[in-house]
């Protein structure tokens, strides 16, 4: 009944879920392109690049969403701290020297695993963004949980379902 209300799709919304197909088959896709594959920003690029042409978004469109700007730029900042932090090394020390303290400490797996998402979730309140947080982060406690010799499963799902959480108990 509201669709009928609404009419028929204009032609920038059927533009705009055509290009979201299109984008969507190479986020799932673009990886396994050879010889080179298609990042996920390029596509985002290819998207906007599209929408634009198209005429179904214009620039000022675009300018006026200064929200998603800030958002964008904010993220970008706290997405490249996280990666500079695993390729400096910083995430891999940190795993290294909380596993062989948590060893020798000659506590249990399972005591292991809970002071362990204790601290993934306190820690999670000196990062302003969770992504960035989980960006940085995750990797580690998976790598630490590995180490002390926790299940792989166990260690993975209980950190995602933690880091899922984590959104409800943010301020």
């Amino acid at each position: 009944m509201k669709l009928k209300e609404l009419g028929r799709l204009t032609y920038a919304e059927a533009t705009t879920l055509t290009v979201l197909l299109i984008a969507l088959g190479f986020w799932i896709g673009g990886s396994y392109v050879k010889p080179t594959p298609i990042s996920t920003m390029a596509v985002a690029f290819m998207a906007l690049s599209l929408l634009l042409l198209t005429g179904a978004l214009n620039w000022d469109d675009c300018l006026a969403c200064t929200f998603a700007w800030d958002t964008l730029f904010w993220i970008a900042i706290l997405m490249s701290q996280s990666k500079a932090l695993t390729e400096k090394g910083v995430i891999a020390y940190f795993a290294e020297g909380v596993s062989s303290s948590l060893i020798a400490t000659g506590m249990p797996p399972v005591g292991m695993w809970m002071l362990l998402l204790i601290v993934y979730v306190a820690m999670h309140y000196l990062f302003a963004s969770q992504s960035a947080h989980v960006a940085a982060m995750y990797p580690a406690f998976l790598a630490v949980m590995l180490r002390c010799g926790i299940s792989r499963v166990l260690s993975a799902m209980s950190l995602a379902y933690i880091g899922n959480t984590m959104t409800a108990m943010t301020h």
